[in-house]
């Protein structure tokens, strides 16, 4: 969550800052807030979209994205029966 401020302080001062928005990507992965670490990857791709780093982050975020809702829905599915 640190990291998560750190980087959103330089990025209220660089909105474009490549570096931050890939670390702060790279923290919403590890807390599992994915919807926010794809925001991130995607506007550091804009700004740099040959930046491989961010691509692999940004494959690595979509398929925990996708465990997840899996796991979510096998975890709910059996609720409702």
């Amino acid at each position: 969550r640190k990291s998560c401020a750190q980087c959103s302080k330089v990025l209220k001062r660089d909105p474009k800052n490549v570096k931050a928005l890939y670390r702060r990507a790279q923290a919403y992965t590890e807390l599992e807030d994915y919807g926010l670490a794809q925001e991130d990857v995607a506007r550091c791709l804009a700004i740099a979209p040959d930046n491989t780093e961010a691509q692999k982050l940004g494959t690595r975020v979509a398929v925990r994205m996708q465990r997840h809702n899996q796991k979510e829905k096998t975890l709910y599915s059996g609720l409702f029966k």
